[in-house]
């Protein structure tokens, strides 16, 4: 990836082009925000406190909010992680 990144990202100095536009600095602050959040929360509430958070978040960086969306995700998302880290298969030793 190095190598690639190497290679492509001098040509765009050569090449004329469209220009790029403005940066949306609000959605990308609230994605680094799911993540620190994530970060600091999932050791004092735990994975299933902690994801519907962290959806939350990063949903509300989307123009395209749609809140039944965003609570069908964080339900299969937390019965997910619920069914995967608490239900053992084996006895625990």
């Amino acid at each position: 990836m190095i190598l690639l990144g190497t290679v492509i990202a001098p040509r765009a100095f050569w090449m004329s082009g469209d220009t790029m536009e403005t940066w949306a600095l609000w959605p990308l602050l609230l994605v680094i925000g799911a993540v620190l959040a994530f970060g600091f929360l999932v050791d004092f509430a735990g994975l299933v406190l902690t994801i519907p958070v962290v959806v939350l978040i990063s949903r509300l960086a989307s123009s395209e909010f749609r809140l039944f969306e965003v609570v069908l995700l964080c339900l299969v998302l937390v019965l997910l992680a619920a069914g995967y880290f608490c239900v053992r298969t084996e006895p625990a030793v």
